[in-house]
């Protein structure tokens, strides 16, 4: 994290923020379609999503497998 250069772990978003669109709880990516949100106009999209580097998420369609994700814990700091 921190860098997007070889050898770093990127995660990152491709954003359009022109483009409007409505939210609508029958395209959200949770398990729960519930949503307060739902009907509400917004401005800006992602277009594309990085995960470790790999694209996960583009035109509105995951590329991965379920499971890709990987739990990272969280250090103790001092």
């Amino acid at each position: 994290k921190g860098a997007v250069k070889t050898g770093f772990d990127a995660d990152f978003v491709i954003f359009d923020d022109k483009t409007e669109q409505t939210i609508c709880a029958d395209n959200l990516f949770y398990k729960v379609k519930l949503t307060a949100f739902d009907g509400l106009k917004v401005k800006g999209k992602v277009e594309q999503t990085f995960i470790r580097g790999i694209r996960v998420y583009c035109n509105e369609k995951t590329e991965v497998k379920k499971g890709f994700g990987k739990f990272i814990e969280l250090e103790k700091q001092l």
